[in-house]
């Protein structure tokens, strides 16, 4: 994880130096052939200083860039040569999964959703300017920051087509940034980094709480109940947390939930809801892509479009008839 957060230090410091240079002026982040590596650290470390600086609300004053300046040297160098900032790929999801651990991410039942699938379910769900976004299981923020670049891309369109000024269109962007994108992830290193993500790419980092989606809204931060209500979400991307290794537990918790309870088949095979609380799982309590399809639709307003990774088995195992039985009464699937 240390590895990963120097990368994504690094990536930061990349991102500020395209967004923030003159198109004439020598860009910071550079590693000449001939130059020395304590001049080479020296200026990267003064570039994130900068970064803390602008973006103090989300990049803590001592953090660091603890590299030695020959591994600091070479990743610059290899960085340098590419503009991470119209990228194709979402560069910072691929340093977080590329360095933390296959072990440590799917015990978190955290997999990062690829970006040819990011970029598709956007795409069908077509979010709108005036639309609120959500992704209630933010991770590294990839579906977050695809929708607002998808929208902007609609805005400049829209700007272009009316006579726009170009100061004016970005601060038509922005204000959708601030106003109508909102992520929540229970990691604190995650929402960390998308809170810093969407700083440096759109301004939109405000929307971005630490906070577990399952829980009981009323027990989540002051700021969060401001932000983020059940009911107010006209798109929702999300690719939630799965497996039965991290059951969502806890009577109280569970309650809430329609999903959380033990459901049986009447004798003409109609699925009921039973009065118990379901913790018949392998360790007790219900797998939490179950309880994420029930509250990704509490999210949402009606008429609100929901696009969400799910394992096949919630489509095809006969003991989840009743999820199946809970979407289709609950809205209109579409794919």
């Amino acid at each position: 994880e240390v590895i990963a957060e120097q990368l994504i230090n690094l990536i930061f410091c990349k991102i500020f130096d395209e967004k923030f240079t003159k198109p004439d002026d020598i860009v910071q982040f550079r590693a000449g052939i001939d130059e020395k590596n304590e001049d080479i650290e020296k200026r990267i470390k003064n570039l994130f200083t900068k970064v803390k600086q602008t973006y103090n609300e989300v990049l803590a004053f001592n953090d660091q860039i603890i590299l030695d300046k020959d591994s600091l040297s070479y990743t610059v160098g290899q960085l340098q040569n590419f503009c991470l900032m119209d990228a194709e790929r979402d560069v910072i999801s691929d340093a977080f999964e590329t360095f933390i651990s296959d072990a440590l991410k799917g015990g978190q039942g955290q997999y990062f959703t690829p970006r040819n699938v990011v970029k598709m379910m956007v795409q069908l769900l077509e979010p709108k300017k005036n639309e609120i976004i959500c992704d209630p299981a933010c991770g590294s923020g990839g579906f977050l920051i695809d929708s607002l670049k998808y929208i902007w891309n609609d805005l400049e369109k829209e700007g272009k087509s009316l006579g726009w000024d170009k100061i004016l269109i970005e601060q038509e962007k922005q204000k959708v940034a601030s106003k109508n994108i909102l992520g929540i992830d229970k990691d604190n290193f995650l929402s960390k980094l998308t809170k810093a993500y969407m700083s440096i790419t759109g301004d939109g980092q405000s929307g971005i709480f630490c906070e577990d989606s399952l829980d009981i809204p009323n027990k989540w931060d002051p700021k969060t109940k401001n932000r983020i209500k059940l009911g107010i979400v006209d798109v929702l991307l999300t690719n939630p947390p799965f497996g039965d290794k991290i059951p969502v537990i806890g009577d109280k918790k569970l309650r809430q939930f329609q999903l959380g309870h033990k459901w049986k088949q009447d004798s003409v095979g109609n699925w009921k809801k039973q009065s118990q609380i379901n913790n018949t799982g392998k360790k007790g309590g219900v797998p939490p892509q179950v309880i994420f399809v029930e509250r990704a639709i509490n999210f949402l307003k009606p008429g609100g479009r929901l696009g969400i990774v799910l394992p096949d088995g919630i489509l095809g195992n006969d003991r989840l008839g009743h999820v199946r039985d809970f979407l289709l009464n609950n809205g209109r699937l579409l794919a």
